[in-house]
């Protein structure tokens, strides 16, 4: 675990990534971040692009994978790598276009509507300052009434505008407490937004209780399966209650993290770690090239295409439903029963069935996410092909193979 498990006695890969399963230019740009970043390693590469076009689809996209259930395209993505190995590289490369976007949204925000939250903070503080005056001077008790009335009005405004000022747009966090992000998600379209990090070692503390008992785990598994929850505000402010909230992760962490997680119950038990793709890319530092040629701007030109289309999509409010073809959706529904009776008392995957048991779904929201790289912005106007599902379960068959080294060596 952290070694060289992934690495026969040839110096090859045992098991490679299949990087092939990327359709069109995010293939391309995952191939190329494996091949200028420290590591040169293409699942780290490849799993990032994922990440980043799973938060750039936000609650954009959903498929119906059963009977009164439908999955989005956010994943939980936990890759381990040792430290030195590049994967800030990495995860800056792939997020450059993200990163560009989000930063425009918050020139224009800054320019726009913040002078005007402010103003409005402002006038709203002085005259609740005036009214707590007059208030306090009142000889009358119904004047008294009357303005205390008033001042609970003037405050509650003056707390949504507050709400307002916190509520940037932003497409991505680090390190923050269920309470900020709670304000953030509330803001933003689809109640969609995304934790990511390529030192998450911060986060995951965070999560597991540095700054609140019992921890932060309730909330990120509502926001990967999208159920509504209430956080309660620090400070008696008003509880903050999210309908279907829709969170994707991406972290990476060093070795002992992941084995520090593991041991935690509350952990596993919640199903917590459950819900991520999680795996060793067994990255270590290759040995620069000489004659090392930059990422092209035609393909880095491409890749920012893609994600502008997609931030576009992650605008709505609404979730647009992506059809399925009958050769994709059997091929879904046949992975599924695998992983079924892997599940049964007699089955393969008994002794881990809070991890087996999301296989399925995250082979239907990779498929998803691959379907949007494919398509961009007219994803939703075509149906999500056979090929599609095909890629996306071999890819799960991967990371789940990943994901059984890591709780065996753990």
């Amino acid at each position: 675990f952290g070694g060289n498990d992934g690495i026969d006695d040839w110096g090859l890969e045992k098991n490679p990534f299949p990087i092939e399963c990327l359709p069109g230019i995010a293939g391309e740009i995952a191939r190329e971040i494996a091949r200028v970043t420290t590591c040169q390693n293409k699942s780290l590469a490849a799993t990032t692009v994922l990440g980043i076009l799973s938060a750039s689809i936000g609650a954009s996209l959903e498929v119906t994978t059963g009977p009164n259930r439908k999955t989005r395209a956010n994943l939980f993505i936990l890759a381990v790598a040792q430290s030195g190995t590049g994967k800030s590289e990495n995860f800056q490369l792939a997020a450059k276009p993200l990163d560009s976007i989000e930063a425009a949204a918050m020139k224009i925000w800054e320019e726009t509507q913040e002078p005007e939250i402010r103003s409005m903070i402002s006038i709203l503080e002085a005259r609740a300052k005036k009214l707590t005056n007059n208030a306090a001077n009142a000889t009358e008790s119904e004047s008294r009434k009357r303005l205390s009335v008033e001042l609970r009005e003037v405050e509650t405004d003056r707390k949504n505008q507050l709400r307002k000022l916190a509520a940037r747009p932003c497409f991505r966090v680090g390190d923050v407490t269920k309470e900020a992000l709670a304000i953030l998600i509330q803001a933003q379209p689809g109640e969609a937004i995304s934790s990511m990090s390529s030192e998450a070692r911060g986060i995951v503390a965070i999560i597991n209780g540095r700054y609140s008992p019992g921890g932060d785990i309730d909330f990120y598994c509502a926001g990967y399966s999208g159920d509504s929850i209430k956080v309660d505000r620090v400070k008696n402010e008003n509880t903050i209650f999210l309908g279907r909230p829709c969170l994707s992760v991406v972290w990476m962490v060093q070795p002992d993290v992941v084995i520090t997680a593991l041991s935690q119950p509350a952990m596993s038990d919640s199903g917590f770690l459950a819900r991520f793709i999680m795996f060793d890319s067994y990255a270590e530092a290759q040995e620069r090239l000489l004659d090392a040629t930059p990422i092209s701007p035609s393909i880095t030109g491409r890749w920012q295409e893609l994600i502008m289309s997609l931030c576009t999509l992650r605008s709505a409010n609404e979730s647009a439903d992506v059809l399925v073809s009958d050769e994709a959706y059997l091929l879904f529904h046949n992975y599924e029963n695998e992983c079924i009776r892997g599940r049964k008392s007699d089955g393969d995957f008994v002794d881990i069935l809070p991890y087996a048991s999301r296989w399925a779904e995250n082979a239907w929201r990779i498929g998803l996410v691959l379907h949007a790289a494919n398509h961009g912005r007219s994803s939703a106007d075509v149906d999500l092909s056979a090929e599609t599902a095909e890629a996306a379960i071999r890819l799960m068959r991967w990371y789940s193979t990943k994901q059984l080294e890591i709780l065996r060596n753990s």
